[in-house]
């Protein structure tokens, strides 16, 4: 599972908007859970779920503050289906802002529209 964040307040709709007015991706959305599936061209599924903000661990909490942090999302993504996802996450976040993050202990790497076309361990 990877991490999205960004400092503005989104939800899986416009993600959903984006994406559906910039591939041809199959989006399925369940907005009154805000949660959005994508399937690749290669059958492999992405899934956006909401995250509370409100994190109990001190060093997390102070990450999300000090970047002004309003939506988390995990994103769950299946093997083989990093290079498409990659793609799709870099529309999302030249769109919304944000990076996308590792979900360990310090968040990295963290990956932002500068860099992620140059990052092939996104899963690692």
């Amino acid at each position: 599972m990877e991490i999205n964040m960004t400092p503005q307040v989104i939800n899986a709709r416009m993600i959903a908007d984006i994406l559906n007015s910039k591939t041809n991706l199959e989006v399925d959305i369940w907005e009154e859970l805000d949660v959005l599936e994508v399937e690749l061209s290669n059958e492999s599924i992405v899934d956006f779920e909401p995250m509370d903000t409100n994190f109990k661990d001190s060093s997390d909490a102070a990450f999300v503050k000090n970047r002004e942090i309003k939506t988390i999302f995990a994103v769950t993504i299946d093997d083989g289906a990093l290079k498409e996802t990659k793609a799709i996450m870099k529309l999302i976040i030249q769109d919304l802002g944000g990076f996308l993050c590792a979900d360990s202990v310090d968040f990295n790497p963290i990956y932002d529209e500068n860099n992620i076309d140059s990052n092939d361990d996104l899963l690692s």
